[in-house]
């Protein structure tokens, strides 16, 4: 009879690529966002004004506007959303002496000043805009208020924000005016909304990438040409990503190559932050 060779394979185990915890916040970001308003357009690693800084994710939603010019509709866009993700605490804010000390007193400030405002609502009613329809939505010049303790405390609650966010890219990112809505995005617990600089909204990302809104931001007027600008280096954010789908790259020394297409496949798990 003759001899008989078993041909042994070793098994091959097939491990998960754990993505990194940015990405996982982006991708519980993108969830939301197209599950309360699909957006026109989303880019990712998109550059500012500032050099070197970019914004993690930028989504931008169209509107077709008359041109008399042209006698034709053109899409412009009319509303610009622009992420931050922060992994850590230690990433909101520069190296700075006690920084867990400055926000303790910050939130307290805060609550200080809330029950002051109060008594302003009571005593200086003159100071509520009239133009909002709904008292809910009620708008009140603090700013313009006779009361000296409210004005103190306003006064060190600026210094010790200045103190605390000044040099940070929430800080430099606000000043820029370039996007109508401005978010921070970090994982669950890591951040409470009154430790944040006031022009931000923040977005909580839970360990199965669903996002709770803790606080919505701050309305900002973008210009028409401001708005340009974050799209023009949305596309060209995208740009290396579209090619590369198409089998085409680009390397850094200008030099060209054809690539295998990307496949999609479905993950045999769901991402976990």
């Amino acid at each position: 009879m003759p001899e008989q060779f078993l041909l042994s394979f070793p098994k091959v185990h097939t491990q998960k690529k754990k993505q990194s915890r940015r990405n996982l916040l982006r991708l519980g970001v993108l969830k939301w966002l197209y599950e309360t308003g699909a957006p026109d357009g989303v880019a990712f690693d998109v550059t500012t004004r500032l050099v070197g800084m970019k914004a993690d994710l930028v989504a931008s939603w169209h509107a077709p506007q008359r041109q008399k010019k042209l006698k034709m509709s053109l899409l412009v866009p009319q509303r610009i959303m622009m992420v931050l993700c922060a992994e850590t605490r230690s990433e909101c804010w520069p190296e700075c002496a006690h920084p867990e000390e400055i926000l303790k007193e910050i939130a307290k400030l805060r609550q200080e000043m809330q029950a002051v405002e109060r008594d302003i609502r009571s005593a200086e009613p003159h100071l509520l805009d009239n133009n909002v329809l709904f008292e809910e939505f009620a708008v009140w010049n603090y700013g313009k208020s006779k009361n000296s303790v409210y004005q103190q405390l306003r006064g060190r609650l600026r210094s010790l924000e200045s103190s605390l966010y000044k040099g940070t890219r929430l800080e430099k990112i606000a000043r820029l005016g370039l996007a109508d809505e401005l978010y921070l995005a970090v994982p669950k617990n890591e951040i409470h909304p009154q430790e944040l600089i006031p022009e931000w909204g923040l977005l909580a990302v839970a360990k199965d990438l669903q996002v709770e809104v803790l606080r919505l931001s701050e309305r900002h007027s973008a210009l028409p040409e401001a708005r340009m600008h974050l799209i023009q280096n949305m596309l060209n954010a995208s740009q290396g990503q579209n090619l590369q789908s198409q089998g085409f790259q680009v390397l850094n020394n200008g030099s060209i190559r054809f690539v295998s297409l990307p496949r999609c496949r479905k993950l045999p798990y769901s991402p976990e932050l």
